[in-house]
């Protein structure tokens, strides 16, 4: 079975505004799978509370290439997904999701196609090139601000931060002896 690469969204938002805000946004997602989604699915819901356009309630209509995802500027907790690269689309019913509105499929599960796509450039982001929270939070960077020596509570406490735990459940061994 192959991964799950697709972020479908189930929303209300105009083509118009996606593109200007550069992506689909104020979602809640599961970091463990949205890291490895290349690409966006947008399905209109025509009753949210947005408006929405003029497509039929559940049509996909919007396939983007992901560029990133960051905290929504509106609300920290949620996300906006990016995109850099968009093709219209035109999949009747495509949203076959329950009341959660973002789901992960393939696009082949979604019935889409990128032979022929026609893709355009998103010209608008509010963050552009912002490396995601997620991809960061797979990155271990270590900053030593010019040390010569690495402090390990330091390392630590930075690893918990960026994996979003407490830094009283890293443990670090190390095996071996000295390097020749």
């Amino acid at each position: 079975m192959a991964a799950k690469d697709t972020i479908v969204t189930f929303t209300s938002r105009s083509l118009e505004e996606i593109l200007e805000t550069g992506g689909s946004q104020k979602w809640k997602l599961r970091e463990c799978r949205a890291r490895y989604a290349k690409y966006l699915v947008c399905a209109r819901h025509k009753y949210g509370e947005y408006g929405g356009g003029p497509e039929e309630h559940k049509t996909g209509f919007l396939l983007g290439k992901i560029s990133g995802i960051v905290p929504a500027e509106s609300d920290p907790s949620r996300y906006l997904v990016q995109i850099n690269k968009w093709a219209e689309i035109d999949v009747p019913e495509l949203w076959q999701g329950g009341r959660n509105p973002v789901r992960y499929a393939t696009l082949e599960e979604l019935g889409i196609d990128l032979e022929g796509k026609e893709w355009k450039s998103v010209k608008k982001s509010r963050k552009p090139g912002v490396e995601t929270e997620l991809q960061s939070r797979n990155r271990l960077i270590l900053n030593t601000a010019g040390d010569s020596h690495l402090n390990v509570a330091q390392i630590i406490r930075d690893l918990a931060a960026n994996l979003g735990v407490k830094a009283d459940a890293i443990e670090i061994t190390i095996r071996g002896g000295k390097a020749a």
